[in-house]
């Protein structure tokens, strides 16, 4: 309603109202409006009442230096817009009155006036006031000094924030209006900044083991189209010379290289061969790299602020990062299912560094020094400082995926969702303590979107399973309620894309608790060399034959 605001004069041209206590010279139309007069013409209303203005006159009004002047003067007619004036009782009634207090608890008003008293609270107010309400002066002692908030002031109240908190503010505004600033609102942009920080350090710490494969035929191509690009190379003979001398004293080097690039060839997990929740995580970083750059191009700082929290927050921490831990801590150090995930990791942690680096450089340089492995640029050289680093090109692959696709995920982020609020009622009611205690139940009348989950149910990558996902020990999509609907004691409902209703149920898990993996299986007990553990971290510890025992039993 603000941004589409028609009207922003705050006059309006009628015979009525509370007037804006202006006088006009009768000859050159002059407005005379000071602080003498202001508070003159204050102290009289506060007496007599905004009528005061239309039946006292011109000499009266003055003040007491300029009333031989008065016959030069006239009184304007123009009165303030009714919203303008109601949404000053902010200040006038409860900056004024004993027992009241600001700012205001409650504001009722019908609907029709939305536009109006509330809107013109918020405009009048922070216009004219700090984040407390107080007008900022340096009389009152309130006003900002940036060297205290990256250095910190004298007294405990006034922490040291550092310079990257202050930049992150700046780029949190609007800089097309006015910005606010103050101690709480410096606490929050910490907060934000410490989350960034954590984002980093969990990929980091999840990259420790990490080898990024480099292309050293790329490379030392780039090193030969350097050489041929000299001033000197304009002389046959001298390019000639440069070129071979290059090629022999390399080519020794780049067969060892390659050699080594057989025998460990790097951790990375091609594309195609990912599971297709890491293709998803890709398809959204890329995204997110391309909106953060348009952004900078059009000096949108605000956005990316927006942008980066969200994503940081919510696409990364409360999803891939939580579902990832099962993959990263419980599968071998050189499982697939790791080296996958590690693939993915590494690219969000070089495109975050890349696209924080502007606006919080002490931090990404932070990071960037401690990369756990050499980043090697396009043109062959090590990046050394995370300012070496150049924008590198949009990754059209990782952007390529099908719309549809796209939107099936985002409908299974939306299930996810739901999922966790039965979850979240089962735990309340003593049902389960952790997730991995429960079995989740899905079913939908919708025969398309029954075949897909029963599809990530089975599918060919444990990391797309909907088990996984969910971060529950089970799951099953039913093919009927049936009798389900009554046996299942924790239920909910909800409606996806194109009236699409599900239904979901939460029950315990089957089986016995992994000792190592926490997740529920009825494996568990059928390995007679680890017998507290799931079929999967026996697979990861060491394979031995189950126990016959058990399996009669099972």
């Amino acid at each position: 309603m603000t941004a589409s605001r028609s009207d922003w004069c705050i006059s309006r041209q009628r015979t009525w109202g509370v007037p804006i206590p202006v006088f006009y010279h009768v000859d050159t139309k002059e407005p005379l409006i000071t602080e003498e007069t202001i508070s003159h013409i204050k102290a009289i209303i506060s007496k007599k009442g905004s009528d005061a203005w239309w039946y006292m006159s011109t000499e009266e009004l003055l003040p007491e230096k300029f009333r031989s002047s008065a016959p030069k003067y006239q009184k304007g007619t123009d009165t303030m817009d009714v919203w303008f004036d109601s949404g000053s009782s902010w200040a006038a009634v409860l900056g004024k009155r004993e027992g009241l207090s600001l700012p205001a608890d409650l504001y009722l008003e019908g609907t029709d006036q939305h536009r109006g008293w509330f809107q013109s609270s918020l405009l009048t107010s922070i216009a004219t006031t700090d984040e407390k309400g107080l007008k900022m002066s340096k009389s009152l002692g309130n006003v900002v000094d940036p060297e205290i908030i990256i250095s910190g002031g004298k007294n405990k109240d006034e922490p040291s924030y550092g310079a990257d908190v202050l930049r992150l503010w700046v780029s949190s505004v609007d800089y097309t209006g006015d910005v606010l600033i103050g101690p709480q609102i410096l606490r929050q942009m910490s907060d934000v900044y410490r989350k960034f920080r954590g984002t980093l350090r969990y990929l980091l710490s999840n990259l420790h083991d990490w080898k990024l494969a480099h292309d050293w035929v790329a490379i030392y191509m780039a090193h030969y189209e350097f050489i041929t690009t000299l001033p000197s190379c304009k002389n046959t003979w001298f390019t000639n010379t440069m070129v071979c001398n290059f090629l022999v004293m390399n080519v020794l080097y780049v067969f060892c290289e390659r050699l080594v690039q057989l025998v460990d060839p790097g951790n990375s997990i091609s594309y195609d061969a990912l599971p297709k929740i890491d293709q998803y995580a890709l398809y959204q970083l890329e995204n997110i790299v391309k909106i953060v750059k348009d952004s900078y191009d059009n000096y949108q700082f605000y956005k990316i602020f927006q942008i980066l929290q969200r994503f940081a927050i919510v696409d990364l921490s409360n999803f891939y990062f939580d579902v990832a831990k099962d993959r990263l801590y419980v599968g071998g150090s050189t499982s697939f299912t790791r080296r996958s995930c590690q693939t993915v990791l590494a690219a969000h942690l070089l495109s975050i560094i890349q696209m924080i680096a502007p606006i919080l450089p002490h931090l990404a340089e932070d990071a960037w020094q401690n990369l756990p492995f050499e980043h090697v640029m396009d043109n062959g050289s090590i990046a050394r400082y995370v300012f070496d680093l150049r924008w590198s090109d949009l990754n059209e692959r990782w952007l390529s995926m099908p719309a549809s696709e796209a939107d099936f995920w985002g409908s299974i982020l939306e299930l996810r969702s739901e999922v966790n609020k039965v979850l979240e009622v089962a735990r309340g009611g003593k049902l389960i303590g952790s997730s991995l205690e429960a079995k989740v139940y899905i079913y939908t009348s919708d025969a398309a979107t029954s075949s897909q989950l029963q599809e990530m149910c089975g599918a060919m990558h444990e990391a797309d399973s909907l088990h996984r996902i969910f971060i529950t020990s089970q799951v099953e999509v039913l093919a009927g309620l049936d009798e389900m609907v009554q046996t299942v004691q924790y239920t909910g409902s909800y409606t996806i894309q194109a009236n699409i209703e599900v239904w979901i149920g939460v029950s315990r898990a089957d089986g016995m608790k992994c000792e190592r993996c926490w997740n529920y299986s009825p494996n568990v007990g059928m390995f007679s060399e680890h017998p507290t553990l799931c079929s999967r971290c026996n697979a990861v510890i060491g394979d031995s034959q189950p126990l016959q025992a058990s399996a009669q039993v099972c």
